[in-house]
């Protein structure tokens, strides 16, 4: 979650329901049927700066809300809390402020400033601990009815398989994400890897972790094509820490992507070229009113 405000200092104060996207005051959880609390509140400086957390904001009773994930004691799963951005009293006010979701505000930038400026719509796709998306159609953030757009790497294209943070069998990230790999790599090795070191062995040539590389990177690739061919964007652009991995991750991606879309149309995937820069970039641009 992205956060830019003029001046001022505001904390994050928890509100009566813990459950995502459920407007209703009450501690049952939409997602597990348990009752449970928030979590405890956290109070931070964030005016005039930015920072980032991978979950929508919302919302509620015409105030602005994070969606931040806690673990809850009674089953070990994890689930979103919502906690309220609220202005201490007697500090100095936030004058102006824009609140959105990392992935988006990468996505924006990209689709202004970098891989995707030639296009009126694009995709911001990041592979790294996590799965995650920014949509820009028509040269606007899009969000969705319930501000959910982008969350592909809970997108399904497995019945069962590998369980994701939020419980869900055959996520895509539970599937090819950074720490995917390592797991299935660790297993095919019989020791425990770590995700560079994964990569490290594919580039000697190690055909088990070459395999376990490719096969998270067709993942994607085919995922992705399955989404072209709902949304149909111009141009998709992938960020995150596997982006530097062009021969290993990348051109398998792009070929098991062009595979599935061939004779129906064509997908173009580019890799990003803002970095780690994109997310700053973005916040800037909607700050300055580029997008909303």
């Amino acid at each position: 979650m992205t956060f830019r405000g003029q001046a001022g200092e505001a904390s994050l104060i928890p509100v009566t329901q813990p459950q995502f996207g459920d407007r209703r005051a009450s501690t049952k959880c939409n997602w597990c049927g348990l009752k449970h609390r928030p979590g405890e509140s956290r109070d931070g400086v964030v005016a005039g700066d930015e920072g980032a957390a991978p979950l929508p904001p919302e919302i509620v009773e015409g105030e602005v809300v994070e969606q931040r994930l806690g673990a809850v004691p009674e089953h070990g799963a994890r689930h979103h809390d919502q906690v309220r951005l609220a202005r201490r009293h007697g500090r100095a006010k936030v004058l102006a402020a824009e609140l959105d979701n990392d992935a988006n505000v990468a996505g924006l930038a990209e689709h202004i400033f970098g891989a995707a400026r030639d296009a009126s719509s694009s995709i911001f796709v990041t592979v790294s601990t996590g799965i995650g998306a920014g949509l820009i159609l028509h040269d606007r953030i899009w969000r969705g009815a319930n501000g959910i757009a982008g969350e592909i790497g809970h997108f399904r294209p497995a019945l069962d398989g590998p369980v994701c943070g939020f419980g869900g069998p055959g996520c895509l990230e539970a599937l090819a994400a950074g720490p995917a790999i390592a797991r299935d790599a660790s297993a095919a090795y019989g020791q425990e890897l770590g995700t560079r070191e994964v990569f490290e062995r594919a580039a000697r040539g190690e055909s088990r972790a070459l395999d376990v590389v490719t096969r998270a990177a067709r993942i994607v690739g085919v995922s992705l094509a399955s989404l072209q061919k709902v949304i149909d964007p111009e141009v998709w652009v992938l960020g995150g820490g596997v982006s530097q991995q062009e021969r290993l991750f990348i051109e398998p991606l792009r070929a098991a992507a062009e595979e599935a879309m061939e004779g129906i149309a064509p997908i173009r995937i580019r890799t990003a070229v803002l970095g780690s820069d994109a997310g700053v970039v973005g916040a800037a641009a909607l700050w300055h009113g580029r997008a909303s």
